[in-house]
């Protein structure tokens, strides 16, 4: 289940990696062959829900080309639901303002055959429109993009600290991948030391 990004720095490098979208993949084109044509994250959340058996629902929310707070907020509640119905105590606390997005906080009942039930549920009725909508809708992305922006500086300045070297023209992600490099302690990495997850701008 995607869950907000803790204070680990990895995590939070990882979540980098996906934000900016997905290329189609395929034979190598030839030069008859017409350019591939770029395959946008909501299309691709739609084929990977299809692929994966999703609820109607959730793959019709994901086709529709656009994905609104309404949306995300049904996709949820009916994985709330059908989590209640499997017998799962589920405490939705009201929405918040989380990275770009508004998010429903919600407690859910752990241990036993409660995980079990919540991930079959969550996979079916919503996985796929939570994770298109906290980490590639365009409120997350912009997030992201003026995050990365407001940070690189102090995080160029942290490698430096910490003797790893970077190149000059280095992105804000291949910092942050460089942060977990050879020789660097996980516990201790430049994404978390100028604030990285914390952040909230």
């Amino acid at each position: 289940m995607l869950r907000r990004p803790s204070g680990s720095g990895r995590a939070a490098a990882l979540l980098l990696a996906v934000v900016g979208g997905v290329t189609a993949c395929g034979p190598a084109a030839t030069p008859d062959d017409p350019p591939a044509t770029a395959v946008s994250p909501l299309e691709s959340a739609a084929v990977s829900a299809r692929a994966a058996g999703a609820d109607p629902a959730q793959i019709a929310i994901l086709e529709s080309g656009t994905v609104a707070f309404e949306d995300y907020e049904s996709a949820m509640n009916r994985a709330y639901e059908c989590m209640r119905a499997g017998g799962v105590d589920v405490t939705v606390n009201g929405a918040t303002p989380y990275h770009g997005v508004t998010v429903l906080d919600v407690a859910i009942e752990s241990g036993g055959d409660a995980d079990g039930i919540a991930d079959d549920c969550y996979e079916r009725h919503a996985r796929f429109v939570d994770e298109y909508w906290q980490v590639s809708s365009p409120g997350a992305v912009d997030y992201d993009e003026r995050r990365a922006v407001a940070l690189k500086p102090l995080l160029q300045q942290c490698l430096t600290e910490h003797d790893i070297d970077w190149p000059q023209d280095a992105s804000f992600t291949e910092l942050g991948d460089l942060a977990f490099g050879p020789g660097t302690d996980p516990a201790e990495n430049c994404l978390d030391e100028v604030g990285y997850s914390v952040w909230d701008g």
